[in-house]
């Protein structure tokens, strides 16, 4: 956003698009977080590798109504929002059944994006642990685990 006052640069509709998209979802993530009491943390973003797109999701969760509100921002090297989106589900049923989705969703959205090389970071230790366990998960979540794991094989690589 800098370069539009400092250089004069034009920005396209789609470019436009994208930072929109990007700025509601943070609003959305930092909105959603006071639904649900969580620690206190300090979060350091760390470059990722050349080509490499880091996909950060984050989900919202009402017990009371069972509803979650997944949320995905991808950004590139330099960390520049590349798409950002977020999905409403209904009928969830845990806290950890809202992380796995907000998991799939952003494997998912940064598939369909057409990126091939992804960095996925997520609050959930535990789900993304269950999805680089190479045994059969037989929790509750095991479906959307399954679901993870499947979506990451069109990935030229993925980390987690």
């Amino acid at each position: 956003q800098n370069k539009l006052v400092h250089e004069d640069a034009r920005q396209g509709v789609g470019e436009l698009v994208v930072f929109i998209r990007g700025y509601c979802a943070e609003l959305a993530i930092l909105a959603t977080r006071s639904l649900r009491s969580i620690p206190f943390t300090i979060v350091h973003w760390s470059l990722s590798s050349v080509n490499v797109v880091k996909v950060n999701v984050d989900d919202g969760f009402i017990l009371a109504h069972r509803k979650v509100c997944s949320e995905v921002i991808i950004r590139d090297e330099y960390g520049q929002i590349l798409g950002a989106c977020s999905w409403l589900t209904n009928q969830v049923s845990t806290v950890f059944a809202a992380e796995a989705l907000a998991v799939v969703c952003g494997l998912r959205f940064a598939y369909d994006m057409g990126f091939l090389l992804v960095m996925l970071d997520g609050d959930s230790k535990s789900v993304i642990d269950k999805i680089n366990d190479s045994l059969e998960d037989l929790s509750k979540i095991s479906a959307l685990i399954w679901e993870a794991k499947e979506v990451s094989k069109f990935f030229r690589d993925s980390r987690f």
